[in-house]
């Protein structure tokens, strides 16, 4: 048994404890712990049993590379319970037969069965829009599990600013704000400052990069769905700190 902890800038995003003697991790849908963000190659790295319980990491020739504990992976090398293998702007962390472990994933970053795009979409555990304020334009649906604003080319919504001004990231337990830090990024939910992350609750207004964007929980009435505001179970209950 395997158990990977894949945390974004030291807060987790995702747990997923394995019995299997090979882990692909990547961005395609078809990996063991997938990663759907465009800092994350399809196929990106993976975790290998070797004998006597032994586990090595070896880069599938990603486009960013892998590191482990900070050091550039060049070739396969032996992990251990406490490594942390770099793959994108994310990190994650290897324990190796956690007596505590149960195979399955208990993720926040949405973990989708394989199909096509649409299928993968409709299956998503939590779905999610942005309504521009003041300005005409279609809704934004929030469509990917990191969905990224800022003036980078690559960015879900171009926004004025820096390249990557904020993130939303979608999971179990709805949809959470991240500021990423640059220097510069203004980032404002209800009028209040986004300084590290919140949960985002149906209808507060986000203003990023000159921009004012209304948040609602579902699919915008278009879609034939309606949009209702969520309510969590007590298990997946909002941590202290809840904004909207």
């Amino acid at each position: 048994m395997i158990r990977v902890v894949v945390t974004l800038k030291g807060h987790p995003v995702g747990r997923f404890d394995l019995d299997a003697a090979e882990v692909k991790i990547g961005r395609n849908p078809d990996n063991d712990v997938q990663i759907d963000n465009r800092s994350v190659s399809r196929y990106h790295c993976r975790l290998v049993r070797e004998a006597a319980d032994g586990w090595r990491a070896e880069d599938l020739g990603s486009h960013n590379g892998t590191t482990l504990n900070g050091a550039p992976l060049r070739q396969p090398s032996p992990v251990r319970t406490g490594d942390s293998v770099g793959v994108g702007h994310f990190d994650v962390a290897v324990r190796i037969d956690d007596p505590s472990a149960a195979p399955g994933a208990a993720a926040l970053v949405a973990v989708r069965p394989t199909g096509a795009p649409e299928e993968r979409e409709q299956a998503a555990p939590e779905k999610g829009y942005l309504v521009p304020v003041g300005a005409p334009g279609a809704p934004t649906p929030l469509n990917r599990d990191l969905f990224q604003i800022g003036a980078a080319p690559g960015a879900d919504l171009r926004v004025a600013g820096p390249p990557k001004v904020a993130l939303i990231v979608r999971g179990y337990g709805g949809f959470q704000l991240v500021h990423t830090g640059a220097p510069g990024a203004r980032l404002l939910v209800d009028g209040q400052p986004v300084t590290d992350r919140l949960w985002l609750r149906d209808g507060v207004r986000i203003q990023v990069g000159g921009l004012e964007l209304d948040f609602r929980h579902g699919l915008p009435a278009a879609s034939g769905e309606q949009t209702a505001e969520l309510t969590l179970p007590p298990n997946l209950a909002p941590p202290p700190g809840w904004v909207g």
